[in-house]
């Protein structure tokens, strides 16, 4: 949370030339309701499968190269990483200071459901560290803008490629 991913990706997804869904904005387009009206109303187990949901039926749907933001708890489901594994896909962690993160969800008090409590708040941050370091590449964000950011990724995308292609 608060880690930029809906604006990185929009901006990656612009400097690779490829197409761009949020998958937080197709729930809530899905759903009729924001997230936060998905978490208090229905609670998050409920969420969490029709965020699962929400998940395949993009891959399912892909026509192209794709960047995708994730929600920041869909990484954290087992399943969603296996999808994800299965087709493909290059998974990037966007890691923040937990204080960075913390004034960044501040300026949205209230569409957060995870985040209304600092120290549940910082516990979840802490808990889920593990398994967002298991995500292919780790992209610190600093104070960083999304331009910058962005173009770290498609640096290091660029190295990695070059790197694994294969000289006839």
């Amino acid at each position: 949370m608060g880690s930029g991913k809906s604006t990185v990706g929009a901006r990656l997804a612009e400097r690779l030339g490829w197409a761009f869904v949020d998958l937080d904005a197709e729930i809530v387009r899905t759903q009729g309701q924001a997230i936060a009206e998905v978490f208090r109303n229905q609670g998050e187990a409920h969420f969490r499968q029709v965020e699962h949901e929400a998940l395949l039926r993009i891959l399912n749907m892909l026509g192209g190269p794709t960047v995708i933001a994730l929600g920041g708890g869909t990484f954290i489901q087992e399943r969603n990483r296996d999808l994800l594994c299965q087709r493909g896909a290059t998974t990037i962690y966007l890691s923040g200071e937990f204080a960075v993160l913390l004034e960044r969800c501040g300026a949205e008090q209230g569409t957060r459901p995870l985040a209304q409590d600092i120290e549940e708040f910082r516990k979840l941050h802490a808990d889920r560290q593990p398994i967002y370091r298991s995500a292919e590449l780790t992209v610190e964000i600093g104070n960083r803008s999304p331009e910058e950011i962005s173009s770290e990724i498609v640096a290091t995308l660029e190295k990695r490629n070059s790197q694994s292609a294969v000289p006839e």
